[in-house]
């Protein structure tokens, strides 16, 4: 705020956007860019194309016919496991994908017990790419306590989130969440025939 503030009193405009984690916030803030830069066409065109694909997102997030419950690591590692809460964007990456998050009633990332998270026994786990690049691979990040014991572990159903593309809540995200969608269903896909 301090800094706003500064550069406020040299005459710099700043635009304040609020934060949630719809696509309705991506498709606001586009506007609102592209008005303060004077591209409102350019912003339209941007907006038409959000749209189109938030539609493709849908459309295969629908295919998937399951409503499942879901964790969101934001750290996993030789510490304290790290949870997405609600007002988080994780917690809108797990809602966009018609699912329920199991500490939706916690606000913010916050600590998470290895008991806290074998009851609650995701259907879906959720990581960040760094983490998981951290502990060296998918298979590694599975073994980890909080994981293995879990429905989600046993049932191939860990999947890694690119946090550029999934989680910055941008004109791109529509496009990674139908992605992530496909990467869901191939799983279930493979399950489902082996």
């Amino acid at each position: 705020e301090t800094a706003l503030e500064q550069m406020r009193s040299v005459g710099v405009e700043i635009v304040e956007m609020e934060t949630a984690y719809t696509i309705e916030s991506i498709i606001e803030k586009t506007r609102l860019v592209a008005e303060a830069l004077g591209v409102e066409e350019k912003g339209e065109e941007l907006v038409a194309k959000i749209e189109a694909d938030w539609a493709d997102a849908e459309a295969r997030i629908e295919a998937l016919d399951i409503a499942p419950t879901a964790l969101f690591f934001s750290t996993v590692g030789d510490g304290t496991a790290m949870a997405a809460g609600s007002d988080t964007a994780a917690d809108g990456v797990i809602k966009l994908h018609g699912g329920d998050n199991i500490f939706d009633e916690r606000s913010g990332y916050k600590p998470i017990s290895l008991e806290a998270t074998v009851a609650a026994d995701p259907e879906i786990i959720l990581i960040m790419n760094h983490n998981v690049a951290r502990a060296g691979g998918l298979e590694k990040m599975t073994s980890h306590p909080a994981i293995s014991l879990t429905t989600a572990a046993s049932t191939g159903k860990v999947f890694v989130v690119d946090t550029v593309r999934v989680m910055q809540f941008s004109p791109r995200t529509p496009q990674a969440l139908a992605d992530l969608a496909e990467e869901i269903e191939a799983s279930l896909n493979s399950n489902a025939e082996g």
